[in-house]
């Protein structure tokens, strides 16, 4: 929402899959708002486009007092366009990109999602972008506000777990509880809003992870999912925490998998294991399912760490996997030194495989490589890698699949 005429009434520009971005003028009034389509916005006299998934936000990016227009897109970018108009009729003329300090494009694996804020509250306005995988990636502001200078990314955190509401995450900054700190709103595919309140630390968290055995394909007559969930306190203090399950499926639609386990305790060096093995039934639709838990505060849906897995319910007895399943990755959790990552491709394809850590940072490229249909294994040596939590990224054309790898030494 943006006065983009500068008439004093709220304004809608709307983000579109092809790339284009639209633009709603309010010819109604600030209590009653009725919004009419103007059209897509120009950039010297063609219709604007950036790549797919455009996701616009508003802001004065060069501090001439005139509103400027940064857009997000499933290349990872954030496109710039810097008005040479007015603000009562913003006119652009070229693209540019925004950089980070070093000179070089700012780029997150895919689906970006910019918002500017101050976080810090220090004055000067940084960047803050939402991604495909969910993740918030924070660039502070070196420079000023006319001149905006980013450090490299950093992805915020809850104590040990990221922030992260879920694929295609956006955020929107305000003062939510009205203590004078920014808070954050992040908005995902998962159809739900969750709060990230700036609060005191609250101190260390538990880790989670799955041990899933599958089966990663379910026929249509339903199966029995076998897998384990698994609590360890890496911390010097006893922990005290909740553990539930959220389970996603086709449309969006929410099912609850078990009661969640409330006042858990856990000494220093602890560790718990629930084993599962819930039916998903003939009568679930076919399509692709996540599976999450939890660890943190149930009542206050407040989250330490997560984890999660995904299957694919499809027609056909045999379970045979359709064309439009996930290219889903499973692995042995925890492991020491190596690990091997298995995965099934329904086509032939283009598949990436790619290992982040929790700041965001890429450590190395699997395969990057045209691929047959069919099972699939690869390596990764991690000898050489701290302890810690890591996370695997596969990407077969469109279809996306996140790994929680725990690595232990």
């Amino acid at each position: 929402m943006v006065d983009w005429n500068n008439d004093g009434l709220k304004d809608l520009l709307v983000g579109e899959f092809n790339g284009n971005v639209r633009y709603f003028r309010n010819i109604g009034t600030t209590s009653n708002p009725q919004l009419t389509c103007v059209g897509t916005l120009q950039v010297g006299g063609e219709v604007l486009r950036v790549d797919y998934d455009a996701t616009p936000f508003v802001d004065d990016w060069n501090g001439d007092g005139l509103k400027d227009l940064l857009i997000g897109a499933i290349d990872g970018r954030v496109w710039l366009y810097l008005n040479v108009g007015t603000n009562t009729e913003p006119v652009f003329d070229e693209v540019n990109f925004v950089t980070l300090a070093n000179g070089d494009t700012l780029r997150v694996p895919t689906r970006s999602a910019p918002c500017v804020l101050d976080l810090d509250s220090d004055g000067t306005k940084e960047l803050l972008l939402g991604e495909n995988f969910g993740r918030a990636f924070y660039y502070e502001n070196l420079g000023t506000n006319s001149d905006p200078q980013l450090a490299d990314s950093m992805a915020l955190m809850m104590g040990d777990a990221p922030v992260n509401p879920g694929f295609f995450s956006r955020f929107s900054p305000l003062d939510w509880d009205g203590d004078g700190a920014l808070d954050l709103v992040g908005g995902s595919f998962e159809g739900f809003l969750k709060l990230y309140r700036q609060v005191p630390a609250t101190g260390p968290g538990p880790i989670v992870y799955m041990n899933f055995q599958g089966p990663n394909i379910v026929p249509d007559t339903g199966a029995i999912l076998n897998f384990s969930c698994n609590a360890e306190n890496n911390s010097a203090q006893t922990l005290q925490f909740d553990l539930w399950t959220e389970i996603c499926g086709p449309q969006y639609r929410y099912y609850q998998v078990m009661p969640p386990a409330v006042n858990l305790t856990l000494d220093p060096g602890g560790y718990i294991a629930h084993e599962f093995m819930p039916r998903v039934p003939a009568i679930a639709p076919p399509g692709s399912y996540m599976l999450r838990i939890f660890a943190g505060d149930f009542q206050r849906r407040q989250v330490f760490d997560t984890d999660e897995f995904y299957f694919e319910k499809v027609l056909g007895r045999d379970g045979a996997m359709n064309n439009t399943a996930a290219p889903s990755l499973v692995a042995p959790n925890p492991f020491n030194h190596s690990t091997t990552l298995s995965f099934h491709l329904a086509e032939v394809g283009l598949v990436r495989i790619v290992i982040y850590n929790t700041a965001g940072v890429k450590i190395t490229t699997l395969i990057d490589d045209q691929l047959a249909a069919g099972s699939h294994k690869v390596t990764w040596e991690a000898s050489s890698l701290p302890s810690g939590i890591y996370f695997a990224y596969i990407l077969a054309g469109k279809v996306c699949h996140i790994e929680k790898l725990l690595l232990t030494k």
